[in-house]
């Protein structure tokens, strides 16, 4: 039998349409949970996506990453990272048959046949609402000054701190303090989505760097400045 990342490729190829019903994802007359972890492993971590968070990254694959960062966070959905996308995408389109992330010893994760409930036809199961436009509207407006930032203006701190993980955090703090009422970095850091709280060492780290170069030889330097 096939896995769900293959035949979630197979219906993006065909067009075919894939359901959600509650926690599961529907494949015509198959099914599998949306947390069913495949077999696509992320370059930045030893992890491997789940179907949900590949199948959300299918739906919104036309969608600038920043803002697609800040739709998965409202979804409560680990999102696909920036270096992932091109691979991923090819694949999802059939322009590749495999790819390097594809670990062909990991156990893809199973289907399930579906049976008709009396209560409601499977043809009938629709996506979840989609947020309000004016909600969208909002929450796109915090991280336009991040995404006026090309990566060639983000400099990297060190060889996994890139600067399209840079710039990737920063969608991922703006969209945690619009979702907590605007806490403090610390707070922000402490609560959210599981790929937030991976990330939270990693955001220290940018933060404790920002502030270092504020020292008492910055600030006399400064002064001696403005006073030639």
């Amino acid at each position: 039998m096939t896995d769900p990342l293959s035949l979630l490729r197979e219906f993006n190829i065909k067009k075919k349409k894939v359901y959600v019903d509650g926690t599961h994802l529907v494949f015509g007359n198959l099914t599998c949970p949306r947390s069913t972890e495949t077999n696509f492993k992320q370059q930045s971590r030893s992890k491997y996506y789940t179907i949900e968070s590949i199948w959300f990254f299918l739906k919104n694959i036309d969608v600038p990453h920043l803002k697609y960062v800040l739709l998965a966070s409202n979804e409560k959905i680990n999102p696909v990272s920036l270096p992932d996308r091109n691979l991923l995408a090819q694949y999802l389109r059939g322009q590749i048959s495999t790819c390097k992330s594809i670990d062909p010893n990991k156990f893809p994760g199973v289907l399930t046949k579906v049976y008709k409930r009396q209560s409601k036809d499977l043809t009938e199961i629709s996506e979840p609402q989609a947020p309000s436009q004016k909600l969208l509207k909002e929450k796109f407006s915090l991280i336009e000054q991040s995404e006026d930032q090309s990566v060639s203006t983000v400099k990297p701190l060190s060889e996994k701190l890139t600067a399209e993980k840079i710039l990737e955090l920063k969608a991922h703090r703006q969209a945690r303090k619009q979702l907590t009422g605007g806490k403090t970095d610390a707070e922000d850091l402490t609560i959210g989505s599981s790929f937030i709280q991976t990330d939270a060492s990693i955001s220290q780290r940018i933060i404790s760097l920002e502030r270092s170069f504020h020292t008492r030889d910055s600030v006399m330097m400064a002064q001696s400045l403005l006073a030639v």
